[in-house]
C-alpha cells in the first residue's frame, strides 16, 4: 500500500493548511527515532519522509496539548507585556544602549541544544545572507529577536513541542540547503 492508500485506510483526509487542527499539531503525531519518518501512534501508520503533516488530519485528531501550551504562553506573554509597559512608564528616559549580546537563533539553539549545531549554522547563514538583505527579512528578524528568547526559555522543558519544532526546522534546513547552496 502506498502512503495515500494507508492514509485513506486509516481515515485521514486532506485539510486546508490554515486549519487549526492537523497531524503536525496532534498529540499522536511523532517522528520515529530510527528512520526519522513521520508516524501516527494512534493509528500505527508510518507516513514516510515526504508526508505533509500540515495538510492532513484524521477523525481522532487531538491538538489539546499544543493548544494548552500555546494558550498558556500567550497569557504569560500578555502579562509580561503589561508589566513591561508599566515599568517603562515609571523609568526615566535614557538613551538606548548597544547590546553586546550575539545574535542567536534562540529557538533553533534550544531545539538542537547548541548554538554551534550544524542546523543552527545553516539558519544563521540564511539570516545573514538572505533575510538581512531585504526590508521584509529585517522586519522578520526584529520580530523574531523580540519574541524568541522568551519563547525559547518557556519551551525548553517541553520535549513534545521541541520535537515538533525540530521536524519543522529540519525541513526548513533541507529547503534552505537545496535553494541557497554556499
Amino acid at each position: 500500500m502506498n502512503v495515500e492508500e494507508r492514509l485513506n485506510y486509516a481515515g485521514f483526509k486532506k485539510v486546508n493548511k490554515d486549519n487549526e487542527t492537523c497531524c503536525a499539531l496532534c498529540n499522536y503525531y511523532t517522528v520515529t527515532d530510527d528512520t526519522h519518518e513521520d508516524a501516527c501512534e494512534l493509528h500505527r501508520v508510518n507516513f514516510g519522509k515526504n508526508f505533509d503533516a500540515w495538510g492532513h488530519e484524521c477523525g481522532a485528531v487531538d491538538c489539546s496539548k499544543w493548544n494548552n501550551i500555546v494558550n498558556g504562553i500567550l497569557e504569560e506573554q500578555k502579562e509580561e507585556e503589561k508589566a513591561v509597559s508599566i515599568s517603562q512608564k515609571q523609568e526615566s528616559q535614557q538613551p538606548p544602549q548597544q547590546s553586546s549580546q550575539k545574535e542567536g537563533c534562540y529557538i533553533a539553539t534550544a531545539v538542537y541544544g547548541s548554538y554551534d549545531a550544524p542546523e543552527v549554522l545553516v539558519l544563521r547563514r540564511f539570516r545573514d545572507n538572505v533575510l538581512k538583505k531585504s526590508r521584509g527579512g529585517r522586519m522578520f528578524i526584529k520580530i523574531y529577536y523580540a519574541l524568541s528568547p522568551g519563547l525559547a526559555e518557556k519551551l525548553k522543558d517541553y520535549t513534545f513541542i521541541n520535537n515538533k519544532v525540530r521536524v519543522i526546522l529540519n525541513r526548513m534546513v533541507i529547503l534552505i540547503k537545496k535553494r541557497f547552496k554556499d
